[in-house]
Protein backbone atom coordinates (compact mmCIF):
# COMPACT_ATOMS: atom_id res chain seq x y z
CA UNK A 1 0.00 0.00 0.00
CA UNK A 2 2.42 2.61 1.08
CA UNK A 3 4.48 1.89 -2.77
CA UNK A 4 1.53 2.69 -4.37
CA UNK A 5 1.18 6.03 -2.33
CA UNK A 6 4.91 6.86 -3.41
CA UNK A 7 3.79 5.92 -7.17
CA UNK A 8 0.82 8.20 -7.31
CA UNK A 9 3.02 10.61 -5.66
CA UNK A 10 5.48 10.67 -7.92
CA UNK A 11 3.22 10.57 -11.01
CA UNK A 12 1.63 13.49 -9.39
CA UNK A 13 4.92 15.76 -9.04
CA UNK A 14 5.60 14.46 -12.67
CA UNK A 15 2.17 16.03 -14.01
CA UNK A 16 2.76 19.30 -12.06
CA UNK A 17 5.77 19.94 -13.40
CA UNK A 18 4.15 18.92 -17.30
CA UNK A 19 1.90 21.56 -16.60
CA UNK A 20 4.32 24.34 -16.13
CA UNK A 21 6.08 23.05 -18.73
CA UNK A 22 2.93 23.47 -21.19
CA UNK A 23 2.55 27.10 -19.65
CA UNK A 24 6.33 27.92 -20.49
CA UNK A 25 5.68 26.26 -23.90
CA UNK A 26 2.86 28.49 -24.60
CA UNK A 27 4.40 31.37 -23.63
CA UNK A 28 7.63 31.23 -25.29
CA UNK A 29 5.80 30.51 -28.85
CA UNK A 30 3.33 33.60 -28.08
CA UNK A 31 6.20 36.17 -26.61
CA UNK A 32 9.44 34.56 -28.29
CA UNK A 33 12.94 34.44 -26.48
CA UNK A 34 13.72 37.48 -25.39
CA UNK A 35 16.13 39.52 -27.44
CA UNK A 36 19.14 40.91 -26.06
CA UNK A 37 20.28 44.90 -27.49
CA UNK A 38 23.82 44.05 -29.64
CA UNK A 39 26.28 46.44 -28.22
CA UNK A 40 26.36 48.64 -30.59
CA UNK A 41 22.32 49.75 -29.89
CA UNK A 42 20.97 48.42 -33.07
CA UNK A 43 17.68 46.91 -31.71
CA UNK A 44 14.94 45.19 -33.91
CA UNK A 45 11.71 45.65 -33.31
CA UNK A 46 8.11 44.58 -34.27
CA UNK A 47 6.13 47.87 -32.15
CA UNK A 48 8.43 51.13 -30.76
CA UNK A 49 6.13 51.01 -28.13
CA UNK A 50 8.14 50.18 -24.88
CA UNK A 51 5.62 49.29 -22.50
CA UNK A 52 4.63 46.40 -25.54
CA UNK A 53 8.65 45.42 -25.56
CA UNK A 54 8.91 45.19 -21.81
CA UNK A 55 5.68 43.22 -21.31
CA UNK A 56 6.63 40.99 -24.40
CA UNK A 57 10.14 40.41 -22.50
CA UNK A 58 8.70 40.22 -18.85
CA UNK A 59 6.50 37.10 -20.72
CA UNK A 60 9.46 35.85 -22.26
CA UNK A 61 11.47 35.50 -19.39
CA UNK A 62 8.12 33.81 -17.32
CA UNK A 63 7.62 31.11 -19.89
CA UNK A 64 11.55 30.55 -20.06
CA UNK A 65 11.57 30.09 -15.66
CA UNK A 66 8.59 27.99 -16.23
CA UNK A 67 9.61 25.73 -18.67
CA UNK A 68 13.35 25.34 -16.48
CA UNK A 69 11.12 24.73 -13.33
CA UNK A 70 8.69 22.20 -14.82
CA UNK A 71 12.10 20.14 -16.16
CA UNK A 72 13.76 20.57 -12.82
CA UNK A 73 10.22 19.01 -11.15
CA UNK A 74 9.89 15.97 -13.58
CA UNK A 75 13.11 15.16 -12.97
CA UNK A 76 12.68 15.42 -8.98
CA UNK A 77 9.51 13.43 -9.44
CA UNK A 78 11.93 10.53 -10.46
CA UNK A 79 13.32 10.63 -7.34
CA UNK A 80 10.40 10.33 -5.04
Amino acid sequence: MCLNYVFETSKLINSIGLIFDIFGAILIYKYGLPNEVPGDGVKWAYTKDPKIEKRYKKYAKIGIFSLILGFIIQFLSDFI
